[in-house]
């Protein structure tokens, strides 16, 4: 196997991991061996083992003492603390962008709303998860700090297997669309202070209801 299909077999194993990860097949805590994907997924162990290490460093797996590697499990500390986090990453991004955004720079954003309001509807829970990325990533690009908008995209990254609950529930759903328009509303108002505040808000529902079902 060359260098190049040995990378694209070692994504492909980790790609299907994940997408599991963020439906909740496969739960917070549950372990996962190298035998049990090479059985799985017809691969070596080289395979297998490089698959787990790139869920352990996107944050979607973490490597336990004699344990082996699970799927990210959360304190409510650690939900707490990197929900704080992102919500102080992106009220400050916000307060960056400079209002109002004039309609041709919008274009990202838009066709990322469009997108998750029909995932959404429909209830294609990956392309919704797809979709809501990519609308962040687009509103979040405006304020042209890309340090700060690479911390935004690991932060979000890390809490990935918290956000199922979130799109699982048609209700929630229809909220997080209601307060995309709102933020698109904001991005096109001269007020940085209401941008900011829809943002954070934005963030804490999931958080909520996470420790909630956790508790």
């Amino acid at each position: 196997m060359t260098r190049t299909s040995t990378a694209e077999a070692v994504d492909a194993v980790a790609l299907t991991l994940r997408d599991e990860i963020l439906l909740g097949t496969l739960s917070a805590g549950r372990r996962m061996t190298e035998d049990e994907l090479m059985g799985r997924f017809d691969v070596k162990r080289h395979i297998a083992r490089s698959a787990l290490h790139q869920l352990v460093d996107r944050g979607l797996a973490e490597r336990l003492p004699n344990a082996g590697v699970s799927v990210k499990s959360f304190t409510d500390k650690e939900v707490r603390d990197l929900y704080e986090t992102r919500i102080l990453l992106e009220s400050s991004a916000a307060k960056l962008i400079e209002l109002p955004v004039p309609q041709e720079d919008l274009s990202d954003a838009v066709r990322a709303q469009e997108d998750h309001r029909y995932a959404a509807e429909s209830g294609e829970l990956l392309s919704i998860i797809e979709a809501n990325d990519r609308f962040h990533s687009a509103v979040f690009t405006l304020a042209g700090n890309t340090v700060l908008s690479e911390a935004i995209r690991l932060h979000a990254q890390k809490t990935a297997p918290i956000r199922f609950l979130n799109v699982s529930s048609k209700q929630k759903m229809s909220r997080s669309v209601g307060e995309h328009a709102l933020i698109m509303s904001a991005l096109q108002s001269d007020d940085s202070e209401r941008l900011a505040q829809l943002c954070g808000d934005h963030l804490r529902p999931t958080r909520d209801a996470y420790l909630a079902a956790d508790g």
